[in-house]
């Protein structure tokens, strides 16, 4: 049987969490700022940057969706979208465009 403390800073190291920074600094939010649109308490926010807690399933979709990323790049483990994640929104409104264009040239 596994310990659970063994297990849980073993995932806690593998979560690169550092994406939440460079994003929140990009939306211009501070730590505070960001804790009152997620709804987390007042230190959680830091506390997942400087990798001393991971948050909870339901934290990084709420952290995902006000950042807007998906989780698995907010978790540093989709690198392939780094570029489209730090785009300005009307950047991005142009690359979807783009994708919708070439999937109907068929």
């Amino acid at each position: 049987m596994r310990n659970n403390r063994e297990e849980f800073s073993i995932l806690k190291k593998k979560i690169d969490m550092s994406n939440l920074k460079t994003l929140r600094i990009k939306k211009g939010y501070s730590q505070v700022k960001l804790q009152h649109l997620v709804g987390v308490s007042n230190s959680s926010i830091e506390a997942y940057e400087q990798k001393v807690r991971i948050p909870s399933l339901p934290i990084a979709y709420r952290l995902s969706e006000v950042l807007g990323c998906s989780i698995d790049y907010l978790v540093g483990k989709s690198h392939e979208l780094d570029k489209y994640y730090l785009l300005s929104q009307s950047d991005k409104d142009k690359v979807i465009n783009f994708i919708e264009t070439l999937s109907t040239k068929k």
